[in-house]
């Protein structure tokens, strides 16, 4: 009786463990691209750089946007960093929105955001911010949906990719294994 009780939860969750993988990897082949967090420099690179931003702006709430905010490696320590500005998130993977949707409840994030939504066709238009770690398709995706949508923000910063037709304001490498970059675009008014 033992047995068949450890064999029937071990069946449950090898079923789980497998339901999750696939989860993810047809989320990968949807969206072009894994549920990956940036690295930790990356991240602490993007936090600087909205500091000098939001520094600039005393008087001002921005809206900071990321597409495709995954586990939520960014956009929680974004929304802990700046209780004062309106954080938003985009995932589209279920799995690592549920996490990141854990960690704001957790944290009682009440200036974060998340959505499971396909941030291509989402409203971006009151974004003053958007931040991104996505690859180079996703990235002239992105652009033309910006475009398409006559909403450019007012500053872009991705991690590792650029956006096409567009010449980044700075561009910071980070001291690490893949010498990787970060993109800083202060984006023409629309």
């Amino acid at each position: 009786m033992e047995i068949d009780l450890i064999n029937g939860l071990s069946i449950i969750l090898i079923a789980i463990s497998i339901s999750l993988v696939l989860s993810i990897l047809y989320y990968t082949l949807k969206t072009g691209i894994s549920p990956m967090p940036g690295s930790a420099r990356a991240r602490r690179c993007v936090l600087d750089h909205l500091t000098r931003i939001s520094e600039q702006h005393p008087d001002q709430s921005l809206t900071i946007t990321e597409a495709g905010s995954g586990w939520g490696h960014l956009v929680i320590p974004v929304a802990l960093r700046f209780p004062q500005h309106k954080i938003t998130g985009y995932e589209l993977s279920w799995l690592p929105f549920i996490i990141c949707r854990f960690l704001k409840l957790i944290l009682q994030l009440d200036n974060l955001t998340l959505h499971r939504q396909d941030f291509l066709i989402a409203d971006l238009s009151s974004s003053d911010i958007i931040t991104c770690f996505l690859y180079t398709e996703g990235m002239s995706k992105l652009r033309q949906s910006l475009e398409k949508q006559d909403c450019l923000p007012r500053w872009l910063i991705s991690i590792c990719f650029a956006l096409p037709g567009y010449q980044p304001e700075h561009t910071q490498r980070l001291n690490d294994l893949y010498n990787t970059p970060v993109y800083f675009y202060l984006m023409p008014e629309n």
